[in-house]
């Protein structure tokens, strides 16, 4: 599935891209803590933050059934949808 169809409110399987640019450890590491199921919280958007993050299209995840254990922003460029729910 395109990136492009991240909506709010919708639940999603994740996994990091493999090919062309790899995923940074701490995508990897969210989804392998925390996944592979989210909600999206708010669709993609250029995060204004620092470090790695800055000025990339990110999407706002927490993860299913513990919505209170994490919630954070992962780029899209890092991960892909294998299912939505």
């Amino acid at each position: 599935m395109k990136n492009s169809h991240f909506k709010d409110g919708e639940t999603v399987s994740l996994t990091f891209r493999r090919k062309s640019r790899k995923a940074s450890s701490r995508t990897r590491n969210r989804i392998r803590e925390h996944g592979p199921e989210f909600v999206v919280r708010q669709s993609p958007r250029a995060f204004r933050g620092a470090g790695e993050l800055e000025n990339r299209l990110c999407v706002l995840l927490e993860p299913v059934p513990n919505p209170n254990e994490w919630a954070g922003w992962l780029p899209i460029d890092e991960i892909e949808i294998i299912n939505a729910v």
